[in-house]
């Protein structure tokens, strides 16, 4: 399963504030099917340890510059390919 990345890094760090955080990123990446999955196990968890280990198996982590970070990157990649094409 490719995961999605999630704002994660920085948050808050209260447990419910970030399986709040990670059932809504699974929603907005088309992963609806997941968080029911992802919240049966979560609260089966028997520590704060445990959750975080559940959660890195559905989402990868970022905070918000990695994510802008991404975005510059990807820009900076399609500007380069219609420069390539423009060569031809």
């Amino acid at each position: 399963m490719d995961k999605p990345k999630c704002k994660l890094v920085g948050a808050d760090g209260n447990v419910f504030n970030l399986i709040g955080i990670v059932r809504n990123c699974l929603r907005e990446n088309g992963l609806k099917d997941k968080v029911k999955e992802f919240t049966d196990r979560v609260t089966k968890a028997e520590s704060y340890d445990q959750v975080l280990q559940v959660m890195i198996e559905y989402v990868d982590p970022v905070s918000d510059d990695e994510e802008e970070n991404d975005f510059q990157f990807k820009d900076e990649f399609e500007a380069e390919e219609f420069e390539d094409e423009d060569e031809d």
